[in-house]
């Protein structure tokens, strides 16, 4: 996903309910999650950096990025 900001505005005018807020995580994903017509959860993921407290958890090389 390029842009969860722009999917996430077109969600909430949509009036789709948002069951997770759009938020930025330190394991390294920008999402929030939905629930569409039918019920089935949607996490809209855009890739992002991990924050370096997450990244300080493991072993030097033992995350790629």
């Amino acid at each position: 996903m390029r842009d969860p900001d722009a999917v996430y505005e077109r969600i909430v005018a949509a009036g789709l309910p948002i069951l997770r807020s759009l938020r930025d995580e330190p394991f390294g994903q920008r999402h929030f999650i939905t629930r569409d017509p039918n019920g089935v959860l949607v996490d809209v993921i855009k890739p992002i950096p991990p924050s370096e407290a997450f990244l300080a958890q493991y072993a030097e090389g033992a995350v790629g990025t």
